[in-house]
């Protein structure tokens, strides 16, 4: 075999070697932008599994959407009402010093203190992209929004707030018990309104 023949099997051979490779590199690239997809709604999946599992959360997802409910709550019947789900958001620091909140106002309020810091969890795992954000919008948009905004929630011509809009109680909420810049970029990635 002449010379120029060998040197032009050897380029061949080495461009398909080359081409292989490539294609092998792009192909185990594919799997693994494929197993990482999978492995961020795997998380995004436990985050779900909890946010549903848990009880407080429970009692916060309830407290947020409903403005009159009872549910089983460690064993016992616990009502919500529109009342007390607004009165749980009163900063405490406002308040006497040996007041005590009324009915089921200290349940709710760990349902809140819940619900905030698990938010607060939701927006780590989404800025660091650990969850992919329109999936974790699709789930947790509602209940995020209904928080911020306490849109179930009316008081009945500024009675019980004494003048105070209850979004306002709640902004206040996320400001003393939670992350208020956290809860800001949440809303942002969502595409909802944090007008605080």
């Amino acid at each position: 075999m002449p010379e120029e023949t060998k040197c032009l099997v050897d380029l061949i051979l080495k461009l398909l070697a080359m081409v292989g490779a490539v294609v092998a590199f792009i192909h185990t690239m594919q799997q693994w932008s494929t197993s990482q997809r999978w492995k961020r709604m795997e998380k995004l999946d436990d985050l779900i599994a909890y946010f549903e599992r848990d009880s407080m959360l429970r009692v916060a997802r309830m407290s947020l959407d409903w403005t009159r409910r009872t549910i089983k709550h460690d064993g016992r019947e616990l009502t919500i009402t529109n009342s007390d789900a607004l009165l749980a958001l009163r900063d405490h620091r406002g308040l006497p010093e040996n007041f005590r909140f009324e009915g089921e106002q200290p349940i709710i309020r760990d349902g809140y203190d819940a619900f905030v810091s698990f938010m607060v969890r939701v927006e780590i795992a989404l800025t660091g992209g650990l969850i992919d954000r329109d999936p974790t919008r699709a789930y947790f948009s509602y209940w995020v929004e209904r928080f911020v905004t306490m849109d179930r929630h009316l008081d009945d011509g500024g009675k019980l707030l004494d003048g105070h809009r209850p979004r306002d109680l709640a902004l206040g909420y996320i400001d003393v018990y939670g992350d208020r810049q956290s809860m800001k970029r949440l809303c942002d990635s969502m595409g909802l309104p944090f007008c605080g």
